[in-house]
């Protein structure tokens, strides 16, 4: 089994590679048992719990934003617009987005973009900050073969908050910039997340070199 407790990235970097990257250097990569350029994401059934009891990557190594493989071999995804995670559900927002791959006329990356509701009663849900981005790849000449390997980015988006400013001197500075008065307010970004309740994470599943499921058997079973 692939060992992730212990990775090592150059002092000073972090894994947050950009959608493209993700799609040719990793997951391409990964589908086809080739050598990745880190080996740092864990494999990991993401719709076991809420994404607040995700276990979190080591901030040495990640940022503020999560990656995971999970193999979708025997989930019907393409026909779900929502997927039952915990208490709640990952809702489509935004689907099928290209993600071309240089130099590769067989295949392209696919994107989708899901939010996660929080049930709230039997008939109730609340939308909340989590995202996912769930990538896929897929061959162009026939746009319905997938790859069953995929790679998750899951992350809380930024809220905005109002920060007051205190009363304005006449003929000052910051009287003179907009005209604003004391009771006016400005929106800035608040780059404190909100933190879910963390109850321990779920077992991590078999690294995808044991057993059957190599990049070989992805590619046969599309």
């Amino acid at each position: 089994m692939e060992n992730h407790l212990n990775p090592r990235l150059p002092v000073g970097y972090r894994f947050d590679p950009t959608d493209d990257v993700l799609v040719d250097a990793y997951l391409k990569r990964k589908i086809f048992s080739q050598p990745l350029p880190v080996d740092v994401v864990p494999e990991l059934d993401v719709f076991q719990v809420e994404p607040w009891r995700l276990p979190k990557g080591d901030e040495k190594i990640f940022t503020d934003r999560q990656y995971f493989w999970f193999n979708t071999r025997g989930r019907d995804l393409e026909s779900q617009d929502w997927r039952v995670a915990g208490n709640g559900q990952w809702r489509m927002s935004k689907k099928g987005k290209d993600v071309p791959i240089p130099g590769d006329n067989q295949l392209i990356g696919k994107k989708n973009t899901l939010i996660f509701w929080k049930e709230q009663g039997a008939a109730a849900a609340k939308e909340t900050k989590w995202v996912m981005h769930e990538f896929r790849l897929e061959i162009i000449a026939s746009p319905t073969r997938m790859s069953h390997l995929a790679m998750y980015r899951i992350f809380q988006k930024k809220g905005v908050k109002k920060v007051r400013h205190g009363p304005h001197r006449r003929g000052g500075r910051n009287a003179a910039i907009g005209g604003m008065n004391s009771g006016s307010t400005a929106d800035v970004i608040d780059l404190n997340e909100e933190s879910g309740s963390f109850s321990g994470p779920p077992p991590m599943t078999p690294s995808l070199s044991e057993g059957s499921d190599s990049g070989e058997n992805y590619i046969r079973s599309w």
